[in-house]
């Protein structure tokens, strides 16, 4: 089974299945329907949002989605790019908001990193213009559940549906304990 939405702006696309939808509509097609799509529907009518394993890729409505990136702090060793957050939503659009979400509390006193985010290379950036971060420390993981919100951001945070979204680290003092996961909503444009 695939997953398409229905690009903004575009109603009565008719799919393989034999039914017309409207802008913001989810619809599961079987895989023979799906390889019946004209390929030149997407991106300009259609948008795949099958879910891809290396990352939880969630419709949240509209044109919104969730990109939910697993971390072990304790894989955090160094500066630059975090092991296993690379990925390719592969559709067109922005980061337009993210967070982190503790899950196993860190226990380790004096830990810390930051985090930043990068579009094929570049980095994402806020008001400023500066790079935006999100700062980890032992005390902000001390409890599961916990959501840190990132530095708003303002620029250099569009992507193709061909580039690849990476999380990096900066100012590591690593961790041994503890994970969460990297939230990013992004919205398909």
């Amino acid at each position: 089974m695939k997953a398409v939405q229905i690009a903004t702006t575009r109603d009565q696309v008719e799919l393989p299945n034999g039914f017309a939808y409207d802008e913001g509509d989810v619809v599961m097609l079987t895989d023979e329907q799906y390889s019946d799509l004209d390929k030149r529907l997407f991106p300009s009518y259609l948008v795949d949002v099958t879910y891809r394993p290396e990352t939880v890729l969630q419709y949240l409505g509209g044109s919104v989605f969730s990109a939910d990136l697993p971390i072990a702090l304790a894989d955090v060793t160094g500066n630059g790019s975090i092991a296993g957050t690379a990925f390719t939503p592969g559709f067109a659009g922005s980061i337009i908001s993210w967070r982190f979400i503790t899950t196993v509390p860190a226990t380790t006193a004096a830990k810390l990193f930051t985090f930043n985010l990068d579009i094929a290379t570049v980095l994402v950036t806020k008001a400023g213009p500066a790079t935006a971060t999100l700062a980890i420390t032992s005390a902000n993981q001390a409890t599961a559940g916990v959501a840190l919100a990132g530095d708003t951001i303002a620029a250099l945070n569009v992507f193709t549906a061909a580039q690849a979204i990476t999380a990096k680290a900066a100012s590591t003092t690593a961790f041994i304990e503890g994970s969460g996961v990297l939230q990013l909503i992004l919205k398909a444009s």
